[in-house]
């Protein structure tokens, strides 16, 4: 499994392409900040894979 921790650049498609192999992992402080905010793992997963970027930051 690869790890996007602390990958700069990474691309939108490499991240839709990790999810849709199921080669994810969500932290234990994202847990908790989903279950804090009813924030759903297919939410996040559907969200991923059908939203867009309005926005890139440096």
């Amino acid at each position: 499994m690869k790890s996007w921790e602390g990958s700069e650049g990474v691309e939108i498609e490499d991240v839709k392409e990790q999810i849709t192999k199921d080669n994810y992992i969500i932290t234990f402080h994202a847990r908790r900040r989903m279950d804090e905010r009813g924030i759903y793992t297919d939410d996040l997963v559907n969200l991923i894979l059908d939203g867009s970027i309005i926005e890139d930051y440096p």
